[in-house]
């Protein structure tokens, strides 16, 4: 007996060192895989350059704002700019560093999206399979081709996502172990992820519903939490105080300590404002049956059920009854956005929904397994959890990887450089167009092609800000002042109406 006792103690002090360092590892899997998977693809199929599929018709203004210091179209998006600068070491090309950037933001939210899953998992389960869940909501929300299109361009909306999976981590952080300096990081995160993207909102309501049903904080502490989230969502605006007027070829809205009021539109979105729930009610209804059509398509048929079933199942029961709360109001919430915003592709502001989706399908994943019955052996739940990452995930990437793949294209980039090579001397190139205006000012402005070529946006035209800068980066330009059309405005230069060009196609996965 004492052999064996001695045999045993010492088997296992062999044993432990190696257990105490596979466990974390088990653990981090949930944003390892995800993370690691979403990553390659990525960066497999991403664009080399400025592209305009997919939706990147908002590249060359992101891309030119980014290289040269300067303010991009409201809202502004200083957050972005700010830690994407860091990505231009990374290519000689600024587009192709942040479409780089993007390949990342969309991974870390696959990976964080997956760790936050696992952990409401744990909350709500303690005895389920966690890690499973988690792995499979990561890559279902990596290999969803909406979200996936987006990490392949010069876009905001990866980062967006990244920012939201973080909010989510910390939410699931606080709510495993409630804590006052956890709730501070809570309401910081999401004050960056509303200053960041205004649609980040819609999270909002169900967040804070959930804080109050686990454990509600007193009066002072919500006062304390309300003052981090504003300060953490208007704070990184004052960046682009210190960017207004850097370079006329990136300045919205003449941004500076003279010019407040050009601070405030873009903190208020400016333009963007009026097509807010001003779609036709016939769109607005049109557009929700697309939508769900549209999450069909991202997740498939399991996918789909297995959100349902776990929206179902946080209400069955009670201690999941927060995080049925949290999905559902942002399902509606962000619903209602899309649908009654009047701009076409308005389907791109569902990429949360998605994401709270992919959350939904993790945690009922474990919720049905952990419901078969005791005599069904753990094989055969972990063979039904494999088999459901192989048929979504899995699928998903086989049958989406070359519509979506953009490796070695840069259209974008590559027109407006021909277009600018072979205008006519000290020309004036005239769009009405995101994609050509865009393409433009980065081909000119950033990559040095033509400065004496003056490009004009007839479209802002009535704007003093716009009026000022084509000014001050074209000195030798005449403008006519109070002339009411382009051939008015502009004189003394040849004038060429720049369109759309052929190779220029709408985003085809916006189409339900």
């Amino acid at each position: 007996m004492r052999i064996t006792t001695t045999i045993t103690a010492a088997t296992q002090s062999k044993i432990a060192p190696p257990l105490k360092f596979v466990a974390p590892l088990f653990n981090w899997l949930p944003f390892i895989l995800p993370f690691l998977a979403a990553l390659l693809v990525y960066n497999l199929t991403a664009a080399d350059g400025l592209t305009w599929r997919h939706a990147g018709e908002d590249g060359g203004d992101l891309a030119t704002a980014v290289a040269l210091g300067g303010v991009p179209h409201p809202t502004g998006y200083p957050l972005y700019l700010m830690v994407n600068r860091l990505f231009l070491l990374l290519a000689p090309n600024p587009a192709r560093a942040l479409i780089i950037a993007s390949a990342f933001w969309g991974a870390m939210a696959a990976g964080l999206s997956g760790s936050a899953t696992t952990n409401f998992c744990r909350i709500i389960n303690p005895a389920g399979k966690a890690v499973v869940g988690g792995i499979f909501s990561g890559l279902a929300l990596a290999f969803a081709p909406l979200v996936w299109s987006q990490a392949l361009i010069v876009e905001i909306y990866s980062f967006n996502l990244f920012l939201l999976a973080l909010f989510y981590l910390t939410l699931s952080w606080w709510w495993e172990k409630p804590s006052y300096n956890k709730l501070i990081l809570v309401a910081l995160v999401a004050g960056l992820a509303v200053g960041q993207h205004r649609t980040a909102l819609f999270s909002l309501p169900g967040s804070i519903w959930l804080i109050f049903i686990v454990k509600k904080p007193g009066w002072k502490q919500i006062g304390l939490l309300l003052a981090v989230f504003l300060l953490a969502l208007f704070s990184p605006y004052l960046y682009l105080l210190f960017c207004g007027g850097n370079n006329p070829a990136a300045n919205w809205s003449d941004i500076g300590l003279g010019n407040l009021a050009g601070l405030w539109e873009h903190l208020s979105g400016g333009d963007y404002r009026q097509y807010w729930l001003a779609a036709p009610l016939s769109q607005s209804l049109g557009r929700i049956p697309a939508s769900f059509n549209l999450l069909l398509q991202q997740f498939g048929l399991v996918g789909l059920l297995l959100g349902w079933l776990g929206l179902m199942a946080c209400f069955l029961e009670k201690r999941a009854r927060p995080l049925g709360w949290l999905s559902l109001s942002g399902l509606l919430l962000y619903l209602a956005f899309a649908a009654g915003y009047a701009a076409d592709n308005s389907q791109i502001y569902l990429l949360p929904a998605f994401q709270l989706w992919a959350i939904l399908s993790g945690w009922s994943l474990v919720w049905a397994i952990n419901q078969l019955p005791s005599k069904v052996s753990a094989g055969w739940g972990l063979g039904i959890a494999l088999l459901t990452l192989l048929i979504i995930p899995g699928l998903s990437l086989i049958t989406n990887y070359t519509k979506l793949n953009l490796s070695g294209l840069h259209e974008a980039e590559s027109w407006a450089t021909t277009t600018l090579k072979t205008a006519p001397e000290k020309a004036v190139l005239l769009s009405y167009h995101d994609s050509t205006t865009f393409a433009l000012w980065y081909a000119q402005s950033v990559r040095k092609f033509r400065p004496e070529v003056a490009i004009i946006d007839v479209r802002l035209l009535d704007k003093a800000w716009y009026r000022r800068n084509l000014k001050a980066l074209y000195p030798a330009l005449k403008l006519v002042e109070g002339a009411d059309n382009p051939a008015q405005i502009i004189s003394n230069r040849p004038l060429i109406t720049v369109t759309e060009p052929d190779i220029y196609q709408p985003n085809e996965l916006f189409q339900p």
